[in-house]
């Protein structure tokens, strides 16, 4: 959502693209939101922020995109909401994380993250449909880790995930 993410999204992006075809580059349309104001709307006003991020994808829809990806996770306490209303597809990155960790054989996942992702819901429905459990950290610990995110300005939203393995199955994701 904001442009520490959207830095790291946009770099990798390029990378993979280069590996694919090193004569061209993608056209790549971004909207980088004001994270301090979304994470002010998902505590206190959700339709707002349904708002808020509507009209992001309605200007992406606007300067012709194909699809619209939302890859920040806290917005997605109200994805089902935006793609009722969105002009063009979107793609989810909770969706994508969870094909992701079914592709890896995962079967349980500790998601890290703000405390509105992980007492959200939507990474363990969402999971739960590929066979997998997203397990959240206990309240102490999720009060801690959301300060980290809000309180020291590490902003990124990224999807975290710690694989949470048997000691005899410890390894890395390729």
């Amino acid at each position: 959502m904001g442009p520490e993410s959207t830095i790291d999204y946009y770099r990798r992006i390029l990378a993979a693209w280069e590996r694919e075809d090193p004569s061209t580059t993608p056209s790549i349309v971004i909207d980088s939101l004001d994270v301090q104001r979304a994470l002010r709307l998902v505590a206190n006003d959700r339709p707002a922020l349904i708002e808020y991020l509507v009209a992001s994808v309605r200007r992406l829809a606007g300067a012709g995109v194909d699809f619209v990806a939302m890859t920040a996770n806290t917005p997605h306490i109200v994805f089902d909401e935006i793609v009722a209303r969105s002009p063009v597809p979107m793609v989810s990155i909770v969706e994508v994380c969870a094909e992701e960790a079914r592709r890896l054989v995962l079967r349980r996942l500790a998601l890290l993250g703000t405390r509105f992702t992980m007492e959200g819901g939507f990474y363990a429905t969402v999971c739960a449909r590929q066979g997998i459990t997203a397990v959240s950290p206990r309240e102490a610990d999720r009060a801690w880790l959301h300060e980290r995110y809000v309180g020291e300005q590490h902003l990124t939203l990224y999807p975290v995930w710690w694989i949470l393995l048997p000691p005899w199955e410890k390894r890395r994701p390729t």
